[in-house]
């Protein structure tokens, strides 16, 4: 979520019809991403968010 990003819209986003109708959702794969972490997209930072996005997928994989 962006700092100009409500928690009443990311509630709207999260409980549209459309949403819950996307494939990634319906079969639990929706992996929320911190914003602060990945705005950057310089090199190291690119390494550093490779790392932990394949962390995440480990992780909900099992």
């Amino acid at each position: 979520m962006n700092e100009g990003t409500t928690e009443v819209q990311v509630k709207e986003i999260l409980e549209s019809p459309i949403w819950k109708t996307l494939p990634a959702v319906k079969n639990n794969q929706v992996h929320m991403l911190d914003y602060k972490t990945f705005l950057h997209y310089d090199p190291i930072s690119i390494l550093g968010q490779a790392d932990l996005i394949t962390d995440m997928l480990v992780k909900s994989a099992k």
